[in-house]
């Protein structure tokens, strides 16, 4: 069981300055690795991770209704940002800390909840730039701009085929979620490029090409009246190559975790992202396995490639 404690307020302001501190000046390294030393400061580093994270997780388990699970949950992240403290990813940890210091202050703004767009979320963002910092190469941001997206296509698609919304003015805003997807595509790869074995960050390519595939779905539904037989027969090969990337994508998760697994080390890279839990926790299932034939599902049922 994960011990009891309160983190004393002067530790948590001087922490949290830190971590302020150590943005500002891009993290420079050769201060992190004596900062790696300190026992005191990796302590405190990791006490502020678990207190931010245990929050985040009782509340992502009350919208599962898993709460049951909330100590064991809590007692694995713990275990995660222990074995990050070593000083082989010491860094790693200086990093995830401030990622999850500029989340945290994110959503316990209480007009986050307004935002139900990705324009207003982003726009909300923007305003609020000077409180939270530039956002846009935070991993846990990223994920809640493809969530955000992926409800908004959900939802508009939904429009669409019950004929409620006008067919131009769904163009415009799917053209505009292309563009905007194409952004965070590249925030990803630039991410993918830092850290390539980071699952999380493989996670979040594969929802990006899942979200694509449904982009490209209401593309279709909105203009299939008026697109010829060539037209139809190109949006449904881009479909299912979007379907096929996001199986690679999934693929590579698997392959990371085998390897730690067979490897013995001591936590998934990119896990800490997810506060130790399943990378996938936010989808429909969990499972890599399961997600994994849903998409093969998908893609089987596209003509094959020419």
């Amino acid at each position: 069981m994960v011990k009891k404690f309160i983190m004393h307020k002067d530790a948590k302001r001087n922490t949290i300055r830190l971590l302020i501190d150590l943005n500002k000046r891009a993290f420079p390294s050769s201060e992190i690795l004596v900062l790696a030393e300190n026992e005191e400061i990796k302590d405190n580093i990791k006490d502020l991770c678990l207190i931010m994270g245990s929050k985040l997780i009782k509340k992502e388990l009350e919208n599962e209704g898993n709460l049951f699970t909330f100590l064991e949950s809590k007692k694995h992240f713990n275990e995660v940002l222990k074995a990050m403290q070593c000083k082989k990813t010491f860094v790693l940890l200086i990093h995830f800390a401030w990622d999850l210091l500029q989340f945290y202050t994110v959503v316990c703004d209480p007009k986050l909840q307004e935002q139900t767009t990705l324009a207003q979320l982003n726009k909300f963002l923007r305003i609020k730039e000077s409180i939270f910092g530039n956002c846009d190469n935070n991993p846990f941001i990223l994920e809640y701009k493809i969530l955000t997206m992926y409800n908004e296509v959900v939802k508009l698609l939904e429009k669409i085929e019950r004929e409620i919304v006008d067919v131009d003015a769904a163009n415009i805003k799917l053209d505009n979620l292309l563009t905007a997807l194409a952004e965070m595509q590249a925030t990803a790869k630039k991410m993918h490029d830092a850290t390539p074995f980071d699952s999380f960050i493989i996670y979040l390519n594969f929802a990006i090409k899942y979200t694509s595939s449904q982009l490209a779905e209401a593309k279709f539904k909105a203009n299939e009246k008026s697109y010829a037989i060539g037209d139809k027969e190109t949006i449904a090969s881009q479909q299912k190559l979007f379907f096929i990337a996001a199986q690679e994508e999934l693929i590579k998760i698997k392959e990371i975790r085998d390897f730690t697994i067979d490897t013995c080390q001591s936590f998934i890279l990119g896990e800490q992202y997810s506060f130790g839990r399943p990378i996938l926790r936010k989808l429909p299932a969990i499972s890599l396995e399961d997600v994994y034939k849903h998409v093969s599902h998908l893609a089987d049922s596209f003509p094959k490639l020419t």
